[in-house]
């Protein structure tokens, strides 16, 4: 069910609410920081907003919200991608189903697939009962994958099939399942230069980039530096 609060270590439950009204929506904002008690900055579903004039950011994050493409997010480290992310989900038609957020970075590789897709009881030493995975996890919603570039090709290719056939089959199991599921990844690396380098699969790469969003640096964003430096003294 929507509501349930998983109990994986990887996944963050969508306690946001749901917006069920455009003209709700807060206009020309960004989302800058996660936690924040400023006073002088407005915010947005628990995080710290503020105007940034003359970048699309905004434009795209709302055409994110219109569709029902893939998304990736390209930003560095703590410029909030996963913000972006959760944010594009709760204005999106999936805002009433799950929104699983993954650190691929921080699965183990023999481990991946079980918790990606799944196993039955007894598909392996310590599997005493049968585990849901991501994927269906995050059924009818969204699954974000933080730091995508850090995926194996091995499973790259897993994940390349589930995209383009729309089914998972449970380690241990024989069965397909259906799984309709919007994918937004994140990453601090151009994944372009990961496929030069044959370290991504090409194949994945245009299948995961339907729209792109590139979250400015800090250092590019000089009112909110402001913001944020009067947050502290």
């Amino acid at each position: 069910t929507h509501g349930k609060v998983s109990s994986s270590p990887f996944i963050i439950p969508n306690t946001l609410p749901a917006t069920s009204s455009k003209t709700s929506r807060p206009a020309s904002a960004i989302i800058v920081f996660k936690y924040s008690t400023a006073s002088r900055a407005s915010f947005v579903n628990g995080s710290l907003v503020h105007p940034l004039p003359g970048v699309d950011v905004n434009a795209l994050i709302e055409k994110a919200t219109q569709s029902d493409s893939n998304v990736c997010i390209y930003g560095e480290t703590g410029t909030g991608k996963d913000v972006i992310g959760k944010r594009i989900h709760n204005l999106s038609n999936r805002s009433l189903y799950p929104f699983v957020a993954i650190n691929v970075a921080a699965i183990p590789e023999e481990l991946a697939e079980s918790m990606f897709f799944g196993h039955e009881k007894g598909a392996f030493t310590g599997a005493v009962a049968r585990r849901i995975g991501f994927f269906e996890e995050a059924n009818n919603g969204t699954l974000f994958l933080d730091e995508i570039g850090d995926m194996s090709l091995k499973m790259q290719v897993k994940l390349l099939r589930v995209l383009q056939e729309g089914c998972i089959t449970r380690v241990g199991g024989n069965g397909e399942i259906p799984v309709n599921v919007r994918v937004i990844i994140a990453t601090h690396v151009d994944i372009h230069s990961l496929v030069e380098k044959g370290m991504f699969r090409e194949d994945l790469f245009y299948r995961l980039m339907g729209l792109t969003i590139n979250i400015p640096r800090l250092a590019e964003r000089d009112d909110d530096v402001i913001v944020l430096a009067n947050m502290f003294i």
